[in-house]
């Protein structure tokens, strides 16, 4: 039966090669037959949308919203029956959707969605056009309110101070956002192609404790009776507070309501205190003389400004600590770690938590054994002999102060895809990786670098090399292309003058998948293959869907399997360079050179190809059949960067 099945499949494929030109399928155009060079077009289309939407968030009642409470959110460009995930940010009380970098949004519909604490969640639903700037505003159906509760006796006189201060809390819904799946890859991995395994690391300190005296007489004033409380009325919550039988007849007061009824505008809450309470109304220090019954929440800003903070106010460091203070004079990234003096790491560990900033100044607090650790980064790439600094205290407030001596270094756009990508870089020098964050180059600046002049004069610097990197605010999602720069002697003067503009030497393929509206197509994928592979690659193929083909008609219920049909369809081969290269490639096309998305419709290999030398690239948007590409394009090679510019496939259904 074996033996019966491969002869069918071997009539059946080769029947399938001996078809002529006019009988095969309407792909042929587009697969079997070389084209005309491409010749890359650098339209509208390449470059990203100017598009912008602005929401402002506000409650039932149209106050702005509690920073604070704003959790976390997600937008999508619809694409086809998918949904591409686009970047947006909150920027107060408000919600901002302008794409990468904040460059903008490419036109089409969005979906946003928002996890705002316990004002709820919102959905909206929104179109944008070409270089439109909408403006619009998103409310919520709670709403922040400052309610009151008046304390009185039996006699309505009003009771001057409480032993406890009432709390407020509320329920917030679970962070659940709707689940929106991506289309499932196309393109498969190369032969024997296994993934590491990555493991998770970290580390545990021990907290420092503070001591003090314990209060066990407490006195909070009223404000004539009355205490107010910050709450959100429409979401379900509870108000607390521990009284004394001893001293106002009750043990405790407890609401459980949504706070939305008018009475809670003064909210009357009668107690019986005893001669135990009317004694102790001199007798006991009050901890809040200066807002009684916080009534300074009556005219306090929703949002309240951060405090100006003063890092050599001695009076703000807590007793056995002191404070080490780094200044920088450039605009870095820094992170500090505390050491005990006999170096076991394990006293304080990492203290990045409790750093804190006043622009380029750093400081933070720690116990009188320890020393301290600053470590800092460029938002771009900083080179430097030495990128920390250690100090012990010799005072209460150590402070250090750095200055670097920086040499920009500013490198030409590799082509005019990269440009419109908008990436970051990433630059490492004699396979030493500056692994830290990086800034984001918007399009209409020159890609600079900044180099201490100390390390220019070492010999490893004189050949860097780059990445350019494409990702979101939160991560980097994908290499684009490569690049090195060489500095000769000549043009490392120039630099270490300020006077040097220098030429990178880039390699790699990348152009822009839009639909025949000029949006962009995310998630298409592409192999390239060298156009002398081609017939083989074309041969191996025919030969797969006469082998498909035949299945199916032997069962019309067949679901394809790619690997399984594989050894029938090197049975069917004849031509061993066709056999050869399914057995290195792993399919009909070449597993090895795969593009895929790097997000917004851009695509690129890294890899670098052969000046002048022609190449087949086939790509895959709507269609979802590794068999059937949508699309064939054959070009040479140019020197340095191939920049295909935009190219139009079908859009997804």
């Amino acid at each position: 039966m074996g033996t019966t099945r491969r002869f069918v499949f071997a009539l059946c494929a080769l029947a399938w090669c001996s078809l002529s030109v006019a009988a095969r399928p309407a792909i042929r155009d587009a697969i079997n037959e070389p084209g005309e060079d491409w010749q890359a077009t650098f339209g509208p289309e390449l470059q990203r949308g100017n598009a912008k939407a602005e929401f402002a968030l506000r409650d039932a009642k149209g106050h702005e919203l509690e920073v604070a409470e704003l959790r976390d959110l997600q937008l999508h460009r619809k694409a086809g029956t998918w949904w591409e995930i686009a970047e947006a940010r909150f920027v107060g009380s408000s919600v901002r959707c302008d794409g990468l970098a904040s460059l903008g949004l490419d036109a089409g519909s969005y979906e946003l969605e928002l996890d705002l604490g316990v004002y709820g969640k919102i959905q909206h639903a929104f179109d944008l056009k070409p270089g439109e700037q909408l403006k619009g505003e998103l409310k919520t159906e709670v709403w922040r309110r400052i309610i009151c509760l008046k304390f009185v006796d039996a006699k309505g006189n009003a009771l001057q101070w409480l032993p406890h201060v009432p709390t407020y809390d509320v329920v917030r819904p679970a962070n659940n956002f709707s689940k929106r799946e991506v289309p499932p890859r196309i393109l498969r991995d190369p032969p024997s192609n296994s993934s590491g395994r990555g493991g998770a690391g970290g580390f545990a300190y021990r907290r420092a404790r503070g001591g003090g005296s314990k209060i066990r007489t407490p006195r909070y004033d009223t404000d004539d009776g009355r205490w107010h409380v910050r709450v959100f009325a429409g979401a379900s919550g509870k108000l607390f507070c521990p009284l004394s039988d001893e001293l106002l007849g009750k043990a405790e007061l407890l609401f459980e309501e949504d706070f939305t009824q008018a009475h809670w505008d003064e909210h009357p809450v009668e107690l019986a205190p005893t001669e135990a309470y009317a004694e102790g109304t001199e007798n006991r220090k009050s901890l809040n003389a200066k807002d009684p019954g916080s009534r300074s929440l009556i005219t306090r800003a929703v949002n309240p400004p951060a405090p100006n903070l003063d890092y050599a106010e001695e009076s703000t460091i807590a007793e056995g600590c002191w404070r080490a203070v780094i200044k920088l004079d450039a605009s870095v990234e820094v992170n500090a770690n505390s050491r005990a003096l006999d170096g076991d790491s394990s006293v304080t560990g990492s203290s990045v938590s409790r750093l804190q900033r006043d622009g380029n100044t750093f400081w933070f607090d720690l116990p009188d054994r320890c020393r301290a650790e600053f470590v800092w980064q460029s938002p771009v790439v900083l080179f430097s002999l030495g990128s920390s600094h250690t100090f012990v205290r010799s005072g209460r407030v150590t402070i250090v102060e750095h200055k670097f001596d920086l040499m920009p270094i500013e490198i030409a756009w590799p082509c005019e895809t990269a440009k419109a990508l908008t990436v970051c870089v990433n630059a490492w020098c004699d396979r030493a990786q500056n692994t830290f964050p990086v800034r984001r180059w918007a399009k209409d600046k020159p890609l600079t670098l900044y180099l201490e002049r100390a390390f220019l004069r070492q010999p490893t610097a004189r050949s860097l090399s780059l990445a350019l990197q494409h990702g979101t605010a939160n991560r980097i999602l994908s290499t684009v292309l490569y690049g090195a720069v060489t500095l000769d002697e000549g043009t490392l003067k120039s630099v270490l003058d300020g006077k040097a503009t220098v030429e990178a030497t880039w390699s790699g393929l990348i152009w822009r998948s839009v639909n025949a509206k000029g949006e962009p197509l995310p998630w298409v994928e592409a192999s390239l293959i060298p156009s002398g592979d081609v017939e083989s690659a074309i041969h191996a193929r025919r030969a797969w869907m006469g082998v498909r083909k035949a299945r199916l008609a032997e069962n019309a219920a067949y679901t394809p399997d790619f690997d399984a049909e594989q050894d029938d369809v090197n049975t069917v081969l004849k031509d061993s360079s066709a056999i050869d290269w399914v057995d290195r490639k792993g399919a009909w096309y070449n597993t090895h050179a795969r593009a895929l998305a790097a997000g917004a419709g851009y695509n690129a290999f890294s890899d670098a190809l052969k000046e002048g030398e022609r190449y087949t690239l086939f790509l895959w948007s709507n269609s979802r059949d590794e068999l059937r590409p949508d699309k064939r394009i054959d070009f040479v090679a140019t020197e340095g960067v191939t920049d295909l510019g935009v190219i139009v496939l079908p859009s997804y259904r």
